[in-house]
């Protein structure tokens, strides 16, 4: 049914195009199987990565007060732009949403993994003398995972680095959790890594690297369909999206300007190559009222510049290689600002 992942799982995650993300999206295309992620352990990536944010404005403040200290003078501390931790986040969860579906919380798996805590049922951590019980959240991540598994029609894939609580130690799904899963028809794997479960995909190998050339004219439409349906092109243009205005960008023109990374994995005959480059994106940006009369009327503003990180997957075939899009992370060139009235008064260039 599915690839499901445990929050540990993303904790290295924060612009989206890390390797370990990028190879989970590439077998789960291989596969043709969608990527899951529990409410439960959702929530707590979420969180993980918002006080990661805070810590880091704290160190700036702290830094700041230190050097106030030592030099016994007080200097202006002046963030331009100020870090905006909640849209950090909201940022963070719009590109994870790309990635992954998040399974809803069911009220009967809640209470289900608090009473396993209290007894001390796998996947929570067996009970001590005196000591209060602990693991109901990996009880409500195993609980998703299972209903949700159980009703599908093909083997799941359960990445988790937690070796412990899921595990009967030697890789395999611990033997009361297997037996929770005994009455359905396909298996549920257990992966302790992204590594361990890259063998779905194949192994790393060496080969003859793509060109900016090569990789222009191979992925050029691919990506400018991905990005039709990617939300990333209206946040690399629109620096705040007005509730009372429609949005709509149309890609015209990509060209890639420097490769940052690709990998190429074989199985048997079979390649494929995955290629993270910067791009430079021309696009004309348009905008109308919601209550407009005429909904099919737009503002266009022509030839606006962006650039971003794309990724792509290439096929090695006998006609040459096929693109997949994976996913972007744009930097925007060009931020539009509106007057009252819903008109552009100004266009700044600025690098994300």
């Amino acid at each position: 049914m599915g690839i499901y992942l445990d929050a540990n799982v993303l904790w290295g995650w924060r612009s989206f195009g890390e390797p370990d993300r990028l190879a989970v999206s590439i077998v789960a295309r291989q596969l043709g199987q969608r990527v899951f992620l529990p409410w439960v352990a959702f929530r707590e990536a979420a969180e993980a990565y918002r006080r990661s944010l805070e810590s880091a404005v704290a160190g700036i403040e702290q830094a700041h007060s230190l050097a106030e200290r030592r030099f016994g003078a007080d200097f202006e501390l002046i963030l331009e732009p100020e870090p905006d931790v909640e849209a950090g986040v909201e940022l963070w969860k719009r590109r994870l949403g790309e990635v992954v579906e998040v399974l809803p919380l069911c009220e009967t798996d809640l209470r289900e993994a608090w009473e396993r805590e209290i007894r001390g049922t796998p996947p929570a951590k067996p009970r001590e003398p005196n000591k209060p019980g602990r693991g109901g959240r990996d009880a409500a991540v195993w609980l998703a995972v299972a209903r949700h598994h159980a009703a599908g029609s093909e083997e799941g894939h359960f990445v988790c680095k937690d070796r412990t609580d899921f595990s009967d130690g030697q890789g395999a799904l611990h033997p009361l959790l297997a037996e929770e899963l005994r009455g359905g028809q396909y298996a549920l794997h257990l992966y302790p890594s992204i590594p361990d479960f890259l063998v779905k995909l194949g192994t790393a190998a060496d080969g003859l690297e793509v060109t900016l050339d090569e990789l222009r004219e191979c992925a050029e439409a691919a990506i400018k369909a991905g990005l039709r349906e990617s939300l990333e092109i209206p946040h690399a243009v629109w620096r705040e999206l007005d509730p009372e205005l429609r949005y709509s960008t149309a890609v015209k023109e990509l060209r890639p300007i420097e490769i940052l990374s690709q990998r190429r994995y074989a199985q048997g005959s079979d390649a494929i190559v995955v290629v993270d480059a910067r791009w430079e994106v021309a696009l004309d940006a348009c905008y109308q009222r919601r209550d407009a009369a005429t909904p099919d009327l737009w503002n266009a503003i022509r030839d606006v510049d962006a650039t971003g990180n794309i990724q792509v997957l290439l096929e090695e075939r006998s006609g040459g290689p096929h693109a997949q899009f994976i996913g972007a992370q744009m930097a925007s060139k060009t931020y539009l600002f509106f007057s009252a009235d819903g008109s552009v008064v100004s266009l700044t260039s600025v690098d994300d």
